[in-house]
């Protein structure tokens, strides 16, 4: 995946002597919505917890919010956090991770494509505003009948709809 950075050219004043570098800073990115802080609270993650959180939806496909979620996936988020942190988290700490994740709804599963996961545009996103409402629409759709659980999406448990 390609990352698209922004550079601003700075100035920068130090004992009397001033440098005008250039920052890069990172322009991909996803948007965090703040009605999923007490399942990040409720989970007690601790910072791979969390850095494997952002680490997928960073990575998400930004139009449908999908990630494949498979051993290589692991091990790349393994070679990523070794890289920036030196610490390696083990493939089966990940594993118990998307358990978590999947669980409370965090992640989606697709029911009918093995590793396939929907990151929940209730709490995450990636474009605008109008293409998150799209997608939360479509998963809401008969389209997705049998694909999804869609209780992932609500806000009371499925079943007090049909009484």
């Amino acid at each position: 995946m390609a990352k698209n950075y922004i550079t601003i050219k700075a100035s920068l004043t130090h004992q009397g002597k001033t440098a005008n570098p250039n920052i890069s800073f990172m322009e991909d990115g996803h948007i965090v919505h703040h009605n999923f802080q007490h399942i990040i609270l409720e989970l007690n993650l601790n910072s791979t917890g969390v850095s494997f959180l952002n680490y997928i939806c960073e990575r998400m496909n930004a139009k449908d919010n999908t990630i494949l979620i498979n051993g290589l996936f692991k091990v790349e988020y393994i070679a990523f956090a070794k890289q920036i942190s030196g610490k390696a988290p083990e493939i089966r700490t990940l594993g118990n991770l998307i358990d978590k994740f999947v669980e409370k709804y965090l992640l989606i599963e697709r029911l009918d494509l093995p590793f396939l996961y929907i990151v929940n545009p209730k709490y995450f996103s990636k474009g605008s505003k109008s293409a998150r409402k799209k997608l939360l629409q479509l998963l809401l759709s008969t389209e997705y009948d049998g694909k999804i659980n869609k209780e992932a999406l609500l806000n009371e448990p499925f079943e007090s709809f049909f009484k």
